[in-house]
Order: C-alpha cells, then sequence, then structure tokens
C-alpha cells in the first residue's frame, strides 16, 4: 500500500459544542448512540461542514489533520509528549460527533478522531456493510484497518508520543480495533473494542492470537444490527487461541453505548495508561 505525504496540516481549529447529557435514548448522560444502520448509497453532494463549539464538559480544541491519506481530528498540544488514543466512529457517524464520547475523560491524552473515507447518509463509512457476504466485508475491514495502522504510524512519527497508542471504536470501528491489533499486533499498547466482531477470514491464527495486544471488548446484549452473538463467538475463538482479551456484556443494551459502557471502557482506558506511564 502507498502512503501519503505523513505531514499534518493545522489550518482549521474546531470544537463541538455538545454535551454528554444529550443523549440518544432515555438513559440521560450517554453520549449519542452511533447507528449501525445499513447505509445509505454515498451521497454525491459534498458532506456538511463539522459543527463547531467545545467538545462535551471539557472545552477540548479539535484541530483538523491529514496523514497516511486520512482526515482526523485531534486534541492536544502537538509539541508535548502526551499518550495517545486513536478512536474510531461508526457506520453513519462522524468523527467529531463521535468525540461526546470521550469528552468527559479525566486524564490528559492525544485524542485522534479519525474520518472514514466513504460517504454515508450524514455521514461516513470505513467499509461496505450492508448486503456483502462475510468474505467482502473482511476484505472491506483488512483494508480500513490497514489505513489507521498506517495513521498511527505516521502519527508516532510527527508527534511526541508516550509509548505506543491505545485503539477504540464503536461498531464499525470495534470492528477494526480488534482488525488493527491483529494485523499490526506490534503498533498498539491496547485495544478496546465496542461492539464489534471480526469475520472469522480475518480471525488470527493460534500463533497470531498470542501476539495480540491486551483486548478489552464491550457489547450490549440486545444489539442486533451487530450482532452480539457473533462477538461472543469470536471472543471464544480468540481466547481459546490464547488471546489476552477481556469480555465485558450489557444486558438490555441495544446497539448503542449506555452510560454502564462508557463507564467501563473509561476504566479499562485508565488502568491501561497507568501501566503505560510505568513502562
Amino acid at each position: 500500500m502507498q502512503r501519503a505525504n505523513p505531514s499534518v496540516t493545522h489550518a482549521l481549529s474546531l470544537a463541538l459544542s455538545l454535551t454528554l447529557l444529550a443523549a440518544v435514548g432515555c438513559d440521560a448522560g450517554v453520549a449519542p448512540s452511533h447507528s449501525g444502520t445499513p447505509p445509505r448509497p454515498p451521497s454525491s453532494a459534498k458532506p456538511p461542514a463539522p459543527s463547531h463549539g467545545t467538545v462535551a464538559e471539557t472545552s477540548k480544541q479539535l484541530r483538523e489533520g491529514r496523514a497516511a491519506s486520512l482526515r482526523f481530528f485531534e486534541t492536544g498540544d502537538a509539541t508535548r509528549s502526551l499518550p495517545m488514543v486513536i478512536a474510531i466512529h461508526g457506520l453513519g457517524d462522524r468523527p467529531q460527533k463521535f468525540g461526546q464520547l470521550f469528552g468527559a475523560y479525566p486524564m490528559r491524552v492525544r485524542w485522534i478522531f479519525p474520518e472514514a473515507p466513504i460517504p454515508s447518509g450524514r455521514g461516513f463509512s470505513w467499509f461496505k456493510y450492508s448486503g456483502q457476504t462475510d468474505q467482502q466485508v473482511a476484505t472491506g475491514i483488512r483494508h480500513a484497518a490497514e489505513q489507521i495502522v498506517e495513521l498511527a504510524k505516521a502519527l508516532q512519527r510527527i508527534r511526541p508520543t508516550r509509548g505506543k497508542p491505545i485503539v477504540t471504536g464503536f461498531s464499525q470501528g470495534g470492528m477494526l480495533s480488534f482488525a488493527a491489533a491483529a494485523i499490526a499486533p506490534d503498533v498498539w499498547h491496547a485495544s478496546l473494542p465496542i461492539s464489534g466482531w471480526l469475520p472469522e477470514a480475518l480471525w488470527p491464527t493460534p500463533a497470531q492470537a498470542r501476539k495480540l495486544p491486551p483486548l478489552f471488548a464491550v457489547h450490549g446484549e440486545n444489539d442486533t444490527l451487530v450482532d452480539f452473538g457473533r462477538t461472543q463467538g469470536f471472543v471464544r475463538a480468540l481466547k481459546s487461541r490464547g488471546a489476552a482479551i477481556r469480555f465485558q456484556s450489557f444486558p438490555a443494551v441495544p446497539h448503542r453505548v449506555s452510560n454502564e459502557m462508557r463507564n467501563a471502557v473509561y476504566q479499562e482506558l485508565s488502568q491501561q495508561l497507568q501501566r503505560l506511564s510505568t513502562n
């Protein structure tokens, strides 16, 4: 794969005027649900412009950049050595909106929110999903995961980074969090997939599974869009092959990120960052 020039621009300073209390559904304090609904046909129109304001509760500034062929938004002083967390949005979502999920996170990190390249509805998609065979989905996931890996490598070259980056994401982003860890385990300190699984064509062999970074996955048990049962089967396969994975499920939660799921991810992220600081 050819890599684009990893130089990053900071011409645009953005912020989001959204709060975590503006939740989708009935649970106050939950970040909006990032839908895994089948995509609409890509629009030929330009995607809507990013919103402005402050990231929920923390007034973090988002700056736009581009590296390794991907547009992304970031927080944190570009000259300061910080831990890096790459957080990947789901189908039909946008990185600025997905950033709400982490707006209340208290520890100082460099957040990277990459933008998927395929227009889908009012947002973007990382790969085609609806109407695809498992093999076609696997091909799309692998290609997108390779883009995420190249982005991580490019950013580590141009941003002072404390240790290896952590990757997380929801729905399609959860799938890519698994896939990026599987295809480039040495790149990551840890992977925290939310509501994602991998098709069997991408399952690591036992030898590969034992080399994976620490994995912590969460999923709502009532999720029918990104099927919870498939995640259970994938996690069992990873464990049987020797992967260091922990899995937490959440009863009655559909395809969304509940308060409890968000808190579990926050807690695991804090533990991984503590380990990172002592290495």
